[in-house]
């Protein structure tokens, strides 16, 4: 169980860490075009955002049949401030 905790401990780091980063990205920048599988950076982060959100609603049985819709999450940045922010909390319209 230790190695379980300390992996949803390193998850959670690194998620904190994408956030951070995406506090330092121009609007503008975030949903520009790019030569990426999910469009833009925006779309990716909403990408990793919505793998989590299945991976944790999976745990308690449930199983999602889609992923999020990127137009119904907030940006990275509002979710970052929002106290307590985690893929499964409403302040980030994972609920």
């Amino acid at each position: 169980m230790a190695t379980a905790q300390w992996m949803v401990e390193y998850h959670d780091w690194a998620n904190a860490r994408l956030l951070r980063a995406a506090d330092g990205i121009d609007a503008t920048e975030l949903v520009a075009s790019r030569a990426v599988p999910c469009g833009s950076l925006r779309g990716t982060f909403v990408h990793i955002l919505s793998a989590e959100w299945i991976w944790r609603q999976r745990w308690p049985g449930a199983s999602p049949a889609a992923m999020l819709d990127e137009r119904e999450v907030a940006t990275p940045g509002r979710c970052h401030r929002a106290e307590g922010c985690r893929a499964s909390s409403n302040a980030c319209n994972f609920g």
